[in-house]
C-alpha cells in the first residue's frame, strides 16, 4: 500500500491525472486565444465571437473611404488646366508698391500699383515666366516701368496695352511671347508710342523699335530695330524693313523659326551679333551695299539657309557669322572683304562652291572647318 502511494505520487490515479492535464491545455488554450484577441490576431473562431457593432463600425469606414476617393478623382477629372494653374500664379508683389491678380475666368492678368516693375534677372525668376493661361495683360495707370524679362515666354499673350504712366520697358520683356499679335501705347504716353497701328512699341525719341510681334508692320519712319525686339517671335513668317532703318540690334530676330526670307536695304550698315541667329526656316537673306560688316553669330544656326548674297559694302564677316548653315551649298564674298573671322563658315556642311576674292587678307582659324573643303581642325 505504501508502495503504490509512492508511485502514484499521493494516491491519484493515472485517470485522474490524464484528466487534469487536459483540463490545463484547455485553460492554456483560452488563455492564449484571448490575449491573440488582444493583440488583433485573433484566430477565424476568436474573429467570428467579435461583436457585431465593432463589424458594422469598420464596414462604414470602409464604406467611407472608397466613396471620399472616388469623389476626389471626379473632382481632379473636371477641374479645368488653367484653374490648377491659377493656383500657383493667383495674386502677388512684382514691385515695391506694384501688385498683380490674374483672372482665370477671362486670362487676364492685371499689374495695378504705382512705381516700377521689377527687373528678373534670369526669365525663370519672374512669376509669370512660361505661364501660358495669360491671355492678356491690363497695365493700371500709375505703374512707370515694366521690368526687364517680365513676360518673357508668356507664349499664350495675345494682346499688351501700355498706359501713359510707363517710362521704361526693360530688356526682354516681351521676349518669347509668340502668340502676341496685338501691341498698343496709350496716346497719352510722351516715352513710347505705337504708331499707324503698327502693333509695335516704339521709342519716341529715337524712332526705334523695341518690341514688335508677329503681326507688326514696321512704320517707314523707324531708324533702327531694337535688341531682341522679336527674339523667340516664332509666328512671325516674314517682315518688311524700310530703307529708312540704319541698324538692326543684337539678336532683333532671333530665334524667329518661322521666318523663311529677309531683305535688308541699303540704308542698314550694319547687322549686329545675333541678329538673326536660330532662324531655321530662314531659305533665302539678301544683305544690301550699305552694310558694312557682318557681326558675331549674325545668322548662326539658320540651317534652312539655301541662297546668301552679300552686298558690295561688306568688309568683314564676323566671328561665326554663319556657323551651322548647313543648308548652304555656296558662297560669292564681294571683293570689298578684306577680313573673314573665326568660324565663319563652320559646319556649313553642304558648302561645296566658295569664291575668295584677292581683297581678303585675314582668314580667321577654322573659318571653312566641316566643309567639304575643310574636315581637319585647321585651315
Amino acid at each position: 500500500m505504501i508502495k503504490r502511494l509512492t508511485k502514484w505520487g499521493g494516491g491519484a490515479s493515472q485517470k485522474d491525472k490524464v484528466n487534469t492535464e487536459n483540463n490545463d491545455r484547455k485553460v492554456t488554450a483560452k488563455k492564449v486565444r484571448k490575449l491573440n484577441y488582444k493583440n488583433g490576431i485573433a484566430s477565424k473562431k476568436g474573429l467570428n465571437q467579435l461583436p457585431v457593432f465593432v463589424l458594422f463600425f469598420f464596414a462604414v469606414l470602409l464604406y467611407a473611404s472608397i466613396l471620399f476617393f472616388v469623389v476626389s478623382l471626379q473632382n481632379i477629372q473636371t477641374t479645368p488646366q488653367n484653374k490648377m494653374a491659377v493656383s500657383a500664379l493667383g495674386s502677388g508683389s512684382c514691385g515695391n508698391n506694384v501688385t498683380y491678380r490674374f483672372d482665370s475666368s477671362t486670362g487676364v492678368l492685371t499689374i495695378s500699383g504705382t512705381g516700377e516693375m521689377k527687373d528678373y534677372y534670369g526669365s525663370s525668376s519672374s512669376p509669370f515666366y512660361n505661364k501660358s493661361e495669360i491671355k492678356s495683360i491690363t497695365i493700371k495707370t500709375g505703374v512707370t516701368s515694366i521690368g526687364d524679362s517680365a513676360f518673357s515666354g508668356c507664349t499664350g499673350l495675345t494682346s499688351i496695352a501700355i498706359p501713359d504712366s510707363v517710362k521704361s520697358i526693360g530688356y526682354n520683356a516681351f521676349s518669347g511671347c509668340s502668340g502676341l499679335t496685338s501691341i498698343s501705347v496709350s496716346s497719352g504716353n510722351i516715352k513710347y508710342n505705337s504708331r499707324n497701328n503698327c502693333n509695335a512699341i516704339i521709342e519716341t525719341s529715337t524712332n526705334t523699335l523695341i518690341v514688335g510681334c508677329k503681326s507688326t508692320i514696321i512704320p517707314s519712319s523707324v531708324t533702327s530695330i531694337d535688341y531682341a525686339a522679336f527674339s523667340g517671335c516664332t509666328g512671325l513668317t516674314s517682315i518688311a524693313i524700310p530703307d529708312s532703318v540704319t541698324s538692326i540690334g543684337s539678336s532683333a530676330f532671333e530665334d524667329c523659326r518661322g521666318l523663311t526670307s529677309i531683305a535688308i536695304p541699303d540704308s542698314v550698315t550694319s547687322i549686329d551679333n545675333g541678329a538673326f541667329s536660330g532662324c531655321s526656316g530662314l531659305t533665302s537673306v539678301k544683305i544690301g551695299s550699305g552694310v558694312t560688316s557682318i557681326g558675331y553669330k549674325a545668322f548662326k544656326g539658320c540651317t534652312g539657309l539655301t541662297s546668301v548674297k552679300i552686298g558690295s559694302g561688306v568688309t568683314s564677316i564676323d566671328f561665326s557669322a554663319f556657323e551651322d548653315c548647313r543648308g548652304l551649298t555656296s558662297i560669292v564674298i564681294p571683293d570689298s572683304v578684306t577680313k573673314i573671322g573665326d568660324f565663319a563658315f563652320r559646319y556649313c556642311s553642304d558648302l561645296t562652291s566658295i569664291t575668295i576674292p584677292d581683297s581678303v587678307t585675314i582668314i580667321g582659324k577654322n573659318a571653312f572647318y566641316g566643309t567639304g573643303y575643310c574636315n581637319t581642325a585647321s585651315n
